[in-house]
Parts: C-alpha cells; sequence; structure tokens
C-alpha cells in the first residue's frame, strides 16, 4: 500500500515529530511505500511558547518535503495535489492542536476521492482556549475515519465528531532511544547522588502537568530522595522558583532545555521511577519513553495514563492527584514496598508487547478498505 503522513517531521523537534517517523519506518518495515509531507512552517514565532520548533544543526531531509504552512491557505491546497499526484492509497493525518485545524482541514478538503485517516493524539489539546476549540470544529467536520490513541481521546471523538468512524489504538512504546545505561554512570554524569532515590519528571513544561503538585510533595518525601526536572519550560517559572525552597534546593536538579534524543538515555537510566503528576491527559509519549527504559511510573489516575501501568507492578496510580499529600504517600508507598527490580521489567515487557510499533501499525491500515 502507498501511504501518506501529513504532518511534522525532523528536524521538528518534540514528541509528534518521534511518532510520525516512527510510524513511517515501521510501515516501511512491513513492506508499504511511504510518502513523508512536512510542513513548511508549523506555528508562527508568535503562538510558539518555547526558544525553537527545531531540532538544533539539523535540517530537512531529502526525502521529505516541506509543502504545509499552517497560515497559508495556498499551501493547503499545494500539499494536497502533490499527494494526490502521487496516487496514495490512503493518506495519514496527525492531529494534536487546534491551531493546525484549518491546515489540516484544508488539505483534506482538496484530498478528493482520497481515503483519509485522522490520527488523533488530543481531541481537546490540554491547555485549549475558545479559539483552538473553534478552529477545531471544521476539521471534525471533515473527517470521517479517526484514530484515537487512548480510551479518552476515543471518548471525546464520539462526542467531537458523531458522524465519524472511531478506531481506539494506543501510543506505542518508543524504541529508538538507544539501550539504557548503567545507573550509578548515569547519575554521575548529571552529578546528583548515586545512593538516594532518585524521581524524573520529564518533558516540555506546562501548567496542566502538575509540577506545582510534585514539588510540594517532594517538599515532604524524607532527604534520601532527590529530584529530576528535565524539559523547557513553556510558561513562566515564577510559581515553581518559589516552590524549590532552600531547605530542598541541594536535592533537585532542574535543566530548563528542551532534551535530545541522545542525552535521554541518561536522565531515564538514572531514575528510580518516573512520575507524572497531570492535572489532564489523555495519553502522554514520556511513558512510552519510560517504558522503553524500564522505568516504573507513578502517575495520576487521568485520561489515558493507566493503559500503560500494571497497578503496583510497573508502578502506581494517584487518585487524589491534585493533592500533594496523595502524591507523597503513593511514592513512598512504592519504594517501601521494594519490589525486585527483575519483576518490573518482566511486567514492562508484557506491556512493550502489546503497545508495539508493528501492532499499532498493521491496526492502523487494517481498516482501509471499509473506509
Amino acid at each position: 500500500m502507498k501511504i501518506a503522513i501529513i504532518s511534522v517531521f525532523p528536524p521538528y523537534r518534540g514528541g509528534i515529530a518521534q511518532f510520525n517517523e516512527q510510524l513511517a519506518r515501521t510501515l516501511v518495515f512491513q513492506g508499504h511505500e511511504v510518502l513523508k509531507v512536512n510542513f513548511k512552517r508549523q506555528y508562527p514565532n508568535i503562538l510558539f511558547p518555547g526558544k525553537s520548533q527545531f531540532i538544533e544543526h539539523a535540517i530537512h531531509a531529502t526525502d521529505t518535503p516541506a509543502l504545509l504552512d499552517s497560515i497559508a491557505p495556498r499551501s493547503w491546497k499545494k500539499t494536497a495535489k502533490f499527494v494526490l499526484s502521487q496516487e496514495v492509497d490512503l493518506a495519514i493525518l496527525p492531529y494534536w492542536s487546534g491551531y493546525l485545524a484549518p491546515a489540516l482541514a484544508g488539505v483534506m478538503n482538496h484530498l478528493k476521492d482520497t481515503r483519509i485517516t485522522c490520527l488523533i493524539h488530543n481531541a481537546t489539546p490540554h491547555d485549549a482556549n475558545p479559539l483552538q476549540k473553534l478552529m477545531s470544529r471544521g476539521f471534525y467536520k471533515r473527517g470521517n475515519n479517526f484514530i484515537a490513541l487512548s480510551e479518552s481521546v476515543a471518548n471525546d471523538l464520539t462526542r467531537l465528531a458523531p458522524h465519524g468512524k472511531v478506531t481506539e489504538l494506543f501510543h506505542p512504546i518508543y524504541d529508538h532511544f538507544g539501550a539504557k545505561m548503567d545507573p550509578t554512570d548515569a547519575k554521575r554524569q548529571l552529578n546528583i547522588d548515586p545512593a538516594k532515590k532518585t524521581l524524573l519528571f520529564f518533558g516540555l513544561l506546562r501548567p496542566y502537568k502538575g509540577l506545582d503538585t510534585l514539588l510540594k510533595a517532594f517538599k515532604t518525601l524524607p532527604n534520601d530522595y532527590q529530584l529530576l526536572i528535565a524539559g523547557e519550560a513553556y510558561e513562566r517559572t515564577k510559581t515553581y522558583d518559589a516552590l524549590i525552597t532552600d531547605d530542598i534546593r541541594s536535592r533537585i536538579a532542574w535543566k530548563n532545555e528542551f532534551i535530545p534524543d541522545e542525552e535521554m538515555p541518561m536522565w531515564f537510566s538514572a531514575a528510580d521511577a518516573l512520575v507524572l503528576p497531570y492535572k489532564s491527559a489523555t495519553q502522554s509519549g514520556v511513558t512510552a519513553a519510560a517504558l522503553h527504559f524500564d522505568i516504573p511510573i507513578i502517575a495520576s489516575n487521568v485520561g489515558g495514563l493507566s493503559e500503560y501501568i500494571e497497578q503496583g507492578k510497573s508502578g502506581m496510580l494517584v487518585e487524589r492527584y491534585t493533592e500533594p499529600i496523595a502524591f507523597q504517600r503513593v511514592i513512598e508507598g512504592w519504594f517501601r514496598e521494594n519490589k525486585p527490580r527483575t519483576e518490573v521489567s518482566a511486567t514492562i515487557a508484557e506491556i512493550k508487547e502489546k503497545l508495539s510499533w508493528p501492532r499499532f501499525a498493521e491496526r492502523v491500515v487494517e481498516g482501509v478498505d471499509d473506509m
């Protein structure tokens, strides 16, 4: 089958670009021909809260034409015309942001007589404003075939696109970050205490991710705990700076920068547990990275996060996730249980098999003939 994926790819940085690249590689491995069509401009600078949308020193791949401009309607038609000229059997349009909805809807509008699958990461973005919600309506109206990456996204889609076919899948486990390092070596490279229990908060920092809750919980943990915070802030950090008081400052290492792939093994290998104190969620690429490195996860029981955790075996879910004391008790309870690492790894291996990229790619294309 010849398949077009119209979305962001490297050199754009971040989880969506990584996801698309991994999906394309898996489809090619399974014998499909894949056409990758990149954005020429993803977000106007005024709408992008970070330092850069691109991987440092990277260039556009020659096999990935950059055609789509989120704010230039002529490019929407041009992109569709190019895809039509390639006579593809299926066009996949990933969706995650209301700001991109008009461009994706515009492309769909010009892809006449082409089978289209809308792959939905977030049906409603976590921090969506009224403008984003309004812009997304045209996208959902034009789409007919949707793939959701979690049960919570599927439920949202039945409400937002009741006319469409919704298939619930999952976020596959990333496997391109390289091998896990020796934990002691990783901690030494990060210049942290190798003897302390190490918690990791990883990813782009945004209000819904609940770092404030974690910092309040961490303040009540004993001195044999330390916290790593890794990822660029997409908001002002004044609130968090105030929470990092003198009594805990020496036990916290914070790198307020985008973490490139080559550093991933160091950060995750140094961690004894990933902590996700999210206030809202659908699914998370960070969970996929943690499972790749065999790291247990302590997370809010919200959205689709529970789909990646075997309670008490590969991590723990926090029910009262807005309360710092609840996170403190669950974190201490997990470490007090002190499950053998081989037992945790065996459970994670089962999850990896169930949420593999080959299985995901097969499910993406298996229903095409029924569209």
